[in-house]
């Protein structure tokens, strides 16, 4: 009985050397797992501050070749996506990103910079006036709501001439974010010509700079 018994510890004995033995080799295949997740994670790193440095690169060119009211139709563009963007919220921007395939970014400054690159400004304005509720009815054709128009740059020169204006700083101002701005398609820095009926002038016509 006792050889037995001591026959069977040892079996017990060498089934859990065998046990510690495997459990070692999966640790190891586990750390050895970890260092290549590791080592890809960090090549994937740097392909993309590497294909990042290229896309800045190739800009810039372009931007080199552009005309000087080119390179300021793009600012203006830019500036009007982003104060556009600004104004939703996070689950918006998200949301966005998702339909469009875009890879979302924690930080809410990432994921405006990382739109304002990919969306066209057709696209911003839809996506604005469906948060905020403007696309549901064409606010231009209201009876309230004067005729809006957007000058052209030989009609601003005109305009500054007219009233003798150092800058077009000096008119007064309206949003970018105004439902007729949107609905007119006004850009940060355009001026928008609205036409009023008046009773004892039939018309009044006002101005006003698109601002942020």
């Amino acid at each position: 009985m006792e050889i037995a018994k001591k026959k069977s510890e040892k079996k017990v004995k060498k089934a859990e050397k065998k046990s510690k033995k495997s459990d070692k080799k999966a640790e190891k295949a586990q750390k050895k797992t970890k260092k290549t997740d590791k080592k890809s994670k960090k090549k994937e790193k740097k392909s993309g501050k590497t294909s990042k440095k290229e896309d800045t690169r190739e800009e810039k060119k372009e931007e080199k070749d552009l005309s000087p009211k080119e390179k300021l139709r793009r600012k203006k563009l830019k500036r009007t996506k982003r104060s556009m963007l600004s104004k939703m919220y996070m689950r918006h921007l998200r949301r966005i990103a998702k339909e469009k395939e875009i890879p979302s970014e924690r930080l809410k400054v990432q994921m405006i910079d990382k739109l304002t690159k990919e969306l066209e400004m057709d696209d911003v304005r839809h996506y604005y006036s469906e948060i905020f509720g403007t696309e549901e009815f064409d606010v231009l054709k209201h009876n309230l709501v004067p005729e809006h128009r957007v000058l052209s740059p030989e009609e601003k020169e005109e305009l500054k001439e007219k009233y003798n204006l150092r800058t077009l700083k000096q008119l007064p101002k309206m949003k970018v974010s105004d439902p007729a701005v949107i609905a007119v398609g006004g850009v940060i820095g355009d001026v928008i010509e609205i036409t009023r009926s008046s009773p004892t002038a039939k018309e009044t016509v006002y101005y006003r700079l698109v601002v942020r």
